[in-house]
């Protein structure tokens, strides 16, 4: 069983690791036009960071490391705080031609804190100021809620987005619904039993490789993010996943 559990998280995570590499690679064969866009540099920060965060598990899942997991963990913060300024900066356009953002102001103050506080409990158990016990227990919290602010970020952009734009946009917008909603599954469930379902984790990794198609499809949709993506005039905040959530 133990050798079963052992080659499914290696293909798990071996192919998320792959999968966001070959994003990357992808991503930087647009030559110099990746750099022009914000939301494509942003873009390949993801790709990175979430290679990184596979590679990590892999190591964790391998040798058991503690400071593996501790990598891995905040590969998984940085990987979210990344996507946080990703979602933020497309509905929160600076351009005077464009609406206002759709996004109240305590809704990205709140994905900062978030990002904050991942990093803090990470730095907290690396110098042993918290038992691994404690920062398990709140590294289940703060994923949870993590995973809901993503999905309301997602919810809102899709909500938001004129309908010229949805064809663009809905790539992203199903990659991250996968991605997200998967995470709320897996934290809430720990979040009950106290527990990480092992079998739930070795999954998380096949969920990322399944959605960087679409990853991959979205950006070649809206190559320049800037001007492909408008907001719709009437936009306002609204969410039905803060609600289904609670």
């Amino acid at each position: 069983m133990e050798i079963t559990s052992s080659s499914l998280i290696t293909w798990s995570f071996g192919l998320a690791a792959f999968g966001y590499l070959a994003l990357w690679i992808y991503l930087i064969s647009f030559g110099t036009d990746w750099r022009a866009s914000i939301h494509t540099r942003r873009m390949v920060a993801v790709a990175v960071m979430s290679t990184l965060w596979a590679f990590a598990g892999l190591l964790f899942a391998y040798g058991g490391n503690t400071l593996a997991l501790v990598a891995a963990s905040l590969a998984d913060v940085a990987k979210y705080g990344l996507w946080y300024a990703f979602l933020v900066t497309l509905l929160a356009p600076t351009d005077k031609q464009k609406p206002a953002s759709a996004l109240p102001s305590w809704l990205p103050t709140i994905c900062w804190m978030l990002v904050i506080a991942g990093v803090g409990l990470q730095v907290s158990v690396a110098l042993r100021l918290i038992s691994p016990a404690e920062w398990l227990r709140w590294v289940i919290f703060h994923g949870l809620a993590e995973a809901v602010i993503g999905l309301v970020l997602v919810e809102q952009l899709f909500r938001t987005v004129a309908e010229d734009s949805r064809w663009n946009i809905k790539p992203l917008c199903i990659a991250l619904l996968c991605q997200f909603a998967f995470d709320v599954y897996l934290f809430s469930d720990a979040m009950m039993f106290s527990r990480i379902d092992g079998d739930a984790m070795i999954v998380r990794g096949f969920v990322h490789a399944m959605t960087i198609p679409l990853l991959m499809l979205a950006t070649d949709r809206a190559r320049d993010w800037t001007s492909k993506i408008h907001l719709s005039q009437k936009a306002a905040f609204h969410s039905a996943t803060l609600l289904l959530a609670g």
